[in-house]
């Protein structure tokens, strides 16, 4: 997704020096500046989470929540109430990036990466939205015997597409460790 604006921080996030929590405020920021509401989804790659909910600020952040025995526990809950979202997610399907027939080169999909995004309850024409999945047909089912193969074939079709509709209601923060 290409959005309107974008930062890379320095320090990057795998550097306790580093400061997320005012990274994230600029983008929250810079949505609420541009479209008039805070965003309230964030999505982040596997590889940036481990960085994220094992720094010094974030855990200092939240140790009160920890009990006799137990530490303070970094919840994907507890950071995004942190930084005032609704949801945080994190992307933890694999990619392989090697050539076909070459030696496997598995990455996460959302890197180390930080969406953040706004979207409304429902779908408007008045309210600004990061994004929409437009739909069109509805949902085809077919069944068929494949005698060959001495198999049941049940195929679903159905016709969808993603669109970005508002660049300026997402803010990625890219490349944020290293």
């Amino acid at each position: 997704m290409n959005w309107a604006t974008s930062a890379t921080p320095s320090p990057t996030w795998d550097n306790d020096a580093s400061d997320p929590l005012t990274d994230i405020e600029t983008g929250m920021f810079t949505i609420a500046e541009d479209i008039g509401r805070e965003p309230n989804v964030g999505v982040m790659g596997r590889g940036l989470w481990r960085y994220l909910k094992n720094h010094p600020d974030i855990i200092d952040r939240l140790k009160y929540g920890q009990t006799p025995g137990a530490g303070a526990k970094v919840s994907l809950d507890g950071v995004a109430a942190l930084v005032g979202l609704e949801r945080l997610m994190v992307s933890r399907s694999l990619i392989d990036t090697g050539n076909e027939g070459a030696a496997e080169s598995l990455g996460f999909i959302g890197g180390n990466h930080l969406a953040m995004i706004y979207v409304p309850g429902s779908a408007a024409l008045d309210e600004p939205a990061a994004g929409y999945t437009f739909v069109w047909k509805g949902r085809e089912v077919n069944r068929y015997r494949e005698d060959q193969e001495h198999a049941d074939v049940v195929e679903c079709l159905l016709s969808w597409d993603a669109k970005v509709t508002a660049s300026d209601a997402g803010y990625l923060i890219k490349s944020a460790a290293s």
